[in-house]
């Protein structure tokens, strides 16, 4: 049943997104329910709640969010990722309250889904190696993924996990033996189970959200490496290999002394690892898992992958930049201009696609900020793996 307001429509405001709806008389209300309609501009995560004075004492009421098809919807810690459009509160009012607040926040610094925390990374300029005319510009602000995908979550949104056991410790290690094909169909079904756009179109894919994982290619696939990127699309994706450089360098938070010059980071490419001068950490060990590290005891034998998020996180709070598994990006392998690039999105085709932060089998080289792996799109190994980026919606 669709819900009927019975007191009142409301809509955030259009430049925030935020509603503040005080009810000051509730005179003849206390003790019923009560529907309150609201409109959504921007899809996002929000915060909901209400709250009900009741001659001095601050009481919360029962809540419950639905929306125009009278569906409940579903909250993790009074969050709730909500679609552009109109909901309701249906709300049971205390007995004795005298007024009321609504509050609906869209959630900014991080986005919490069932399974996945996204963190924001600001937008900003960096040099990206000792060309001093090398610039890349990030023009607008993202989310990425606190931790690397893991076994779990991969499982939950494609059915299977590919992992090869032998290379991993368990289901909260990063999901690995995965190929581009795998990440970027992981990221529409992720989007359509969370009722955001997908990014990517697959010319053989019709129907994402009923993609069987034994569908997609272990080969070489040309209609699959013409995959297609919507960058207005709401839903997650890959991040470019510059978004994933400068998230992995601190951004604008690099910890080291000097690294911010006129507004661009200038030394974030000669870091060793993501973290490196960061917290308490005093080497790559703190940070990373490697070749040296990865086995038993620490011990070379029987290296493999770990749960995700056990090593510190960088200046942004992101875990397993460097280490763990080499993570996907968009781009297809090209040399850079020697000029300043604006969200640089890689060359339109080629053979590799970009892996980025070394990974649990590899030397401390391989997890430097500045160092480019590459892979056929097609390729698995038990050292690859990849993050998620999704975009900030603005108003």
């Amino acid at each position: 049943m669709k819900p009927v307001p019975t007191d009142g429509s409301f809509k955030t405001n259009e430049s925030t997104g935020i509603l503040d709806l005080k009810i000051d008389n509730l005179t003849g209300l206390a003790g019923k329910t009560q529907v309150y309609a609201f409109d959504i501009e921007f899809a996002g995560a929000y915060e909901i709640d209400a709250e009900f004075n009741d001659d001095g004492n601050d009481s919360f009421a029962y809540l419950n969010i639905y929306d125009v098809d009278g569906k409940k919807v579903d909250e993790s810690e009074d969050i709730y990722n909500l679609k552009s459009g109109k909901y309701f509160f249906v709300v049971s009012i205390p007995e004795n309250a005298t007024n009321a607040t609504f509050t609906v926040e869209k959630v900014e610094e991080t986005q919490t889904a069932d399974f996945i925390t996204m963190l924001l990374i600001p937008a900003g300029s960096f040099q990206r190696d000792d060309d001093e005319r090398k610039i890349s510009v990030i023009t607008k602000p993202y989310y990425m993924s606190e931790y690397q995908i893991t076994r779990q979550q991969f499982e939950e949104i494609m059915g299977e996990d590919p992992s090869y056991e032998d290379s991993s410790s368990g289901m909260s290690d990063p999901v690995q033996y995965v190929n581009w094909y795998h990440a970027i169909a992981f990221c529409n079904k992720l989007s359509l189970k969370e009722g955001l756009e997908p990014v990517y179109t697959v010319s053989v894919v019709s129907n994402w959200a009923n993609l069987d994982f034994s569908s997609i290619p272990t080969s070489s696939n040309a209609n699959w490496d013409a995959a297609e990127c919507n960058w207005k699309a709401n839903g997650y994706r890959l991040p470019t290999e510059m978004e994933w450089m400068w998230a992995a360098m601190g951004a604008d938070q690099d910890a080291r002394a000097g690294a911010m010059q006129n507004g661009i980071n200038t030394t974030g490419y000669t870091k060793n690892y993501a973290g490196e001068g960061h917290d308490t950490g005093t080497s790559i060990d703190d940070y990373a898992w490697h070749n040296n590290n990865s086995g038993d005891n620490g011990a070379s034998e029987n290296r493999k992958t770990h749960p995700v998020g056990e090593k510190l996180p960088n200046e942004l709070g992101l875990y397993d930049m460097s280490g763990n598994v080499n993570e996907w990006c968009w781009d297809w392998k090209a040399d850079y201009q020697t000029d300043t690039l604006t969200d640089y999105r890689g060359a339109d085709s080629g053979s590799s696609r970009v892996l980025r932060g070394g990974s649990w089998d590899d030397s401390a080289f391989f997890c430097t900020v500045a160092f480019q792996n590459v892979g056929n799109p097609y390729h698995q190994d038990s050292a690859g793996g990849f993050r998620v980026l999704r975009p900030v919606q603005s108003p």
